[in-house]
């Protein structure tokens, strides 16, 4: 069983699938980037990445960290839009975002370089 270390999850509920889950493509993306990072990231005691998937109320701020959990929101994610793609743009548009909130985390802490080595691991995030 692995150590979730990474989690995409939608900031409104029932729009991409039950509650507030990915859908299968969404999970199996969300395992591709779990497997690579460090079991210890040594980042300001963190020990999950959260991406927060669209505009919502659940969280107000865009970035935060609380009790070992870093939570980042992309508010301009359509969760309506994705919900409603074919499996190759929901894989396309999440690997476009994924990239972009990694390198959000890479050049805003100077300790993310554990960020840099998964991203190097992922063939399509190099």
């Amino acid at each position: 069983m692995s150590i979730w270390k990474f989690q995409l999850l939608p900031h409104v509920p029932n729009v991409v699938c039950r509650g507030y889950r990915m859908d299968p493509i969404g999970q199996a993306i969300d395992q591709e980037v779990n497997d690579p990072l460090p079991y210890r990231f040594r980042f300001h005691k963190i020990s999950k990445l959260v991406l927060i998937l669209g505009p919502g109320t659940m969280q107000k701020t865009i970035y935060q960290e609380s009790l070992g959990v870093a939570q980042k929101v992309i508010p301009s994610f359509d969760l309506l839009e994705y919900a409603n793609a074919s499996d190759a743009q929901k894989i396309s548009t999440l690997h476009t975002v994924i990239i972009s909130e990694l390198r959000w985390f890479e050049q805003n802490f100077e300790d993310a370089g554990f960020i840099a080595k998964a991203r190097a691991k992922l063939t399509w995030a190099g």
